[in-house]
């Protein structure tokens, strides 16, 4: 059930994000458009739609990418820049800038909790093509459709049916990453800059315009102030709304979002207010998000979270309970992160001896709380499976969970840095088809192992397989057994 809001308090709050995105692509030639709703309102009202909660816009995919990779620098710290290349959690196709200081959680069944926000679609091109546009829209709504089962809650009626079982399914099959890389794919298959015809894949195929209709930006006035419509509005209007596009449809007709959850007087990571369906909603997900799946999104979490800062003494604001298992996972990928700084500083060529020496003993340290965090967390699995009985034929592993755990926590440095290097615009094309192609190995490798990891938790539960905890026993850390160290004494 939708909350109550004051819609013109939100939309003043929506007008103000704009207003910061609108200063930022003049300063940086950002070409965008006011699109659907907000262009009719504009037309139509000459502001938002009386009963409109939100406000959209795109922009051409080549100045999306460039916007969205660079938004959380340019605008206010207080304005976040979402999407899926930086939000794990995130479930959509398109970007958002929302409101951190502000809370809101669009839908019940979609556990996605932050701020008040606009939509910017990227504006792609598609075939010239009837029959070719229509395949292609049926193929981007096959993925979409299984993206959406994939952050649903599978138990969005409160019982088992059919659509659960295709959410459970999905999850089995696809990570959320496998699923936005192929619907980029499919979306950035023709290029903007060739297409005659483009659409921003929000509307279906009466979405799709020729490229002229958005045109040049054209100055268009909305809520007091002037901004950058399509060049035809009109044609846009009609082709997206019909002829009657000026027409006030009758109440029952008026659409907004109608939100879940909204608190517009305090940040959303602050907020202890969430409603007790999307606390069950995130239980029901977690229970059916196995050992790895979670893992990997603690992971990508810290590496994001240390990157806001990218800084090695920046100190570690832990989200999880003190203790758990997701307190270690988390403390352990940070830890990961920083070292794999810390690594790359040492070598830099011109490092002065005595920095680089300072250096060589931090990293040493932090290999031994790497270490001290391995065998935690394999003592976590220990007092996990204590009650299970080995069978009689039980093997025990060449390596324990948390070992391969270890692993995996660099692999996803691996990939999250890898990523970077695909993204770059300032390399040869040569590069860029090198570090993709490594990209695409690692990410085997990532499935790979967290398959492994699962096949061997399911053994040493179901009494297969048998671990123990061993001690790595560092000797050049123990000043009694390390003889430079002992030596001296």
């Amino acid at each position: 059930m939708a909350v109550d809001y004051n819609m013109r308090e939100l939309q003043r709050r929506i007008f103000s994000i704009f207003e910061k995105v609108d200063e930022v692509c003049a300063i940086h030639n950002i070409t965008y458009y006011i699109i659907d709703g907000t262009l009719l309102g504009a037309v139509r009202h000459g502001s938002f739609i009386p009963w409109d909660d939100d406000l959209d816009i795109c922009m051409p995919r080549p100045d999306y990418e460039i916007f969205m990779k660079n938004a959380n620098e340019w605008l206010p710290e207080y304005l976040e820049a979402i999407y899926w290349k930086n939000d794990d959690a995130y479930p959509f196709t398109f970007g958002k800038i929302q409101d951190a200081r502000t809370s809101l959680i669009e839908r019940k069944h979609i556990n996605y909790k932050g701020g008040i926000y606009i939509d910017i679609f990227p504006l792609d091109g598609v075939p010239t093509n009837k029959c070719k546009q229509r395949l292609h829209f049926l193929k981007f709504g096959i993925y979409n459709k299984m993206l959406y089962f994939l952050f649903r809650d599978p138990y969005k009626n409160g019982k088992r049916n059919f659509s659960t079982f295709i959410s459970l399914l999905c999850r089995k099959i696809f990570t959320p990453k496998d699923l936005f890389r192929k619907l980029e794919g499919i979306m950035c298959k023709y290029s903007y800059d060739e297409s005659e015809f483009v659409c921003t894949y929000d509307d279906s195929l009466k979405g799709i315009m020729p490229k002229n209709v958005y045109g040049e930006p054209k100055i268009i006035f909305f809520a007091g102030k002037f901004f950058y419509g399509v060049a035809e509005p009109e044609e846009f209007l009609s082709r997206l709304y019909g002829k009657n596009y000026m027409q006030i449809p009758p109440a029952g007709k008026q659409r907004q979002h109608g939100f879940h959850y909204l608190n517009m007087d305090i940040a959303y990571k602050d907020d202890p207010t969430v409603p007790n369906d999307i606390i069950n909603n995130k239980t029901i997900n977690n229970y059916f998000m196995n050992f790895t799946e979670n893992a990997n999104s603690i992971f990508n979490r810290a590496i994001l979270e240390y990157h806001i800062r990218d800084y090695v003494n920046a100190p570690i604001t832990n989200p999880y309970p003190l203790k758990s298992i997701e307190y270690y996972l988390y403390l352990k990928n940070w830890i990961d992160t920083v070292q794999w700084h810390l690594e790359d500083i040492i070598r830099d060529p011109n490092i002065e001896p005595a920095e680089a020496l300072v250096l060589k003993r931090r990293i040493d340290k932090s290999n031994q709380e790497r270490t001290d965090l391995v065998e935690l967390i394999d003592s976590y699995f220990l007092d996990k499976y204590k009650g299970v009985t080995p069978a009689t034929n039980a093997e025990i592993n060449t390596e324990s969970p948390a070992w391969a755990i270890d692993r995996l926590s660099i692999l996803a440095l691996k990939i999250y840095h890898m990523q970077k290097e695909v993204d770059r615009t300032d390399t040869t094309p040569e590069h860029h088809a090198q570090c993709d192609n490594k990209l695409s190995i690692l990410l085997e490798q990532q499935k790979d192992l967290s398959t492994a990891i699962e096949q061997l938790l399911n053994d040493i539960a179901n009494g297969k397989k048998y671990m123990k905890v061993y001690k790595q026993m560092k000797m050049y850390n123990d000043p009694d057994l390390n003889p430079v160290l002992y030596g001296k004494k």
